[in-house]
C-alpha cells in the first residue's frame, strides 16, 4: 500500500492506493480516499498514544486488501503531531512484518533492477547520492533501483515524488538534465562541469524532444494508458527545468557561456585537432606513469584547481585556460578509450 495524492474537484486529496499483479504487469487501484485532511482519522489518547480510525481499516478492507497496522501507521507518519512524531522517533527496533522483495532470491532481484527504466535509474541514483550516475554504475549502487520492483508505475511516481520533496530546489534543474540524461548530446566533460554555460536554447529543445518522446514511452506507463495530453507525472519537470537555474552559475560558467557563444557567432565550428599528450601532460604538471595510473576524477580535481588559477576573471591569460580545458578534453578521452 502506498499514500497517493491526486487532485479531486481542483483540491489535493489524499487516496491510499495498492499496486497489485495483473499477469507480468503491474497495475494500481485506489483502496480508500481520505479526502483533503487525513489527520482527522488520527484519535489521540493522552500525550503520545494515539490510532487510527476503525473506518479507515473497514475501508480498506471492503476493497479486497488485507490492511496491514504497520503500514497503515506509516502512511499516517506525515499527519501525527509534531511533538507525538518527536517521541516515537526516540523508539527504534519496532517489529516489522517481511518487506515485499522477502520473497525474491538474488537472480530474481538481478532480472528486476535490469527492467528498471533507464528514466527510473537515472532519477533514483541522483535522489540517492547527489549527482549524475556513471557510465558504469557500482554495483553497491543498484539497490537503490529496488523501490521499483514489484511496484505499479503510478506507485513509483508518488514514491519519487515523495524524495524529490527533500530535495532543495536549487538543485531542480541540474536534477532535471541529469534525469533526461540530457548530457549525451553535448560531447566533452565540461557539460557536466559548468552546464549552466551551455547553448541555453539547444538544451530547451533537446528537454523538449526529451520529454516528448517520454511521454509517449509505453514501456515507461507499463501497466497504464497513454496519455492524451503531457502525463501529470511529467507535468513538475517541465516546471522544475523552466521555472529554476542551475545552482552555481559563477564568472567561470559565464566566461565558457560568452565564449562558445562568441564561437558560434562569428565563425564556423572547426574539426578541433587531437591535442599532443605530452603537451597536455605538461599542462597538467603530469608524468606518463602518473597519468595511467590516475583515476579520472583526479584528473577532473586538477583541472578544477588550475582553471580557479587561469581563469581571466582571476588574473588568467585567455589563451592559457582555453588550452588547459583542450588539454582536459584530450586526457578525458584518452582514459575512457
Amino acid at each position: 500500500m502506498y499514500l497517493a495524492r491526486k487532485r479531486v474537484a481542483g483540491l489535493d486529496s489524499y487516496v491510499i492506493c495498492e499496486s497489485y499483479p495483473d499477469g507480468d504487469l503491474m497495475r494500481s487501484r485506489e483502496l480508500f480516499n481520505l479526502g483533503p485532511d487525513p489527520s482527522r482519522y488520527v484519535i489521540y489518547t493522552g500525550r503520545i498514544g494515539y490510532y487510527l480510525d476503525d473506518e479507515v481499516t473497514e475501508g480498506v478492507r471492503a476493497s479486497g486488501a488485507d490492511p496491514d497496522p504497520d503500514l497503515l501507521e506509516d502512511l499516517f507518519w506525515p499527519f501525527l503531531k509534531p511533538r507525538l512524531k518527536e517521541v516515537i522517533s526516540r523508539f527504534a527496533g519496532r517489529k516489522r512484518s517481511p518487506g515485499r522483495l522477502a520473497g525474491l532470491t538474488g537472480e530474481e532481484m538481478e532480472e528486476g533492477r535490469a527492467r528498471v527504466h533507464h528514466f527510473d535509474k537515472l532519477r533514483l541514483f541522483y535522489l540517492r547520492y547527489g549527482y549524475p550516475p556513471p557510465r558504469s554504475v557500482p554495483h553497491k549502487a543498484l539497490k537503490c533501483f529496488n523501490l521499483c520492483l514489484l511496484r505499479s508505475r503510478d506507485e513509483i511516481e508518488h514514491r519519487i515524488m515523495a524524495l524529490e520533496g527533500r530535495m532543495p530546489p536549487r538543485e531542480y534543474k541540474g536534477y532535471v538534465f541529469s534525469s533526461f540524461d540530457l548530457f549525451r548530446f553535448f560531447p566533452g566533460h565540461l557539460a557536466r562541469l559548468a552546464p549552466a554555460a551551455l547553448d541555453p536554447v539547444e538544451c530547451d529543445d533537446h528537454f523538449m524532444e526529451e520529454l516528448c518522446r517520454l511521454n509517449s514511452d509505453a514501456a515507461f506507463f507499463e501497466g497504464r494508458d497513454l496519455p492524451t495530453g503531457l502525463s501529470a507525472y511529467l507535468r513538475r519537470y517541465a516546471i522544475m527545468y523552466f521555472d529554476y537555474e542551475f545552482p552555481g552559475f559563477s564568472p567561470m560558467d559565464s566566461y565558457i557561456r560568452d565564449f562558445m557563444n562568441r564561437r558560434r557567432a562569428y565563425r564556423p565550428p572547426k574539426k578541433r585537432k587531437r591535442g599532443d599528450l605530452s603537451s597536455a601532460l605538461g599542462v597538467f604538471g603530469l608524468t606518463r606513469e602518473q597519468f595511467s595510473a590516475a583515476a579520472q576524477v583526479e584528473i577532473t580535481k586538477i583541472f578544477r584547481k588550475k582553471a580557479l588559477k587561469l581563469h581571466p576573471d582571476r588574473g588568467g591569460e585567455h589563451e592559457e585556460f582555453v588550452g588547459l580545458s583542450e588539454a582536459y578534453e584530450l586526457l578525458m578521452e584518452l582514459k575512457e578509450s
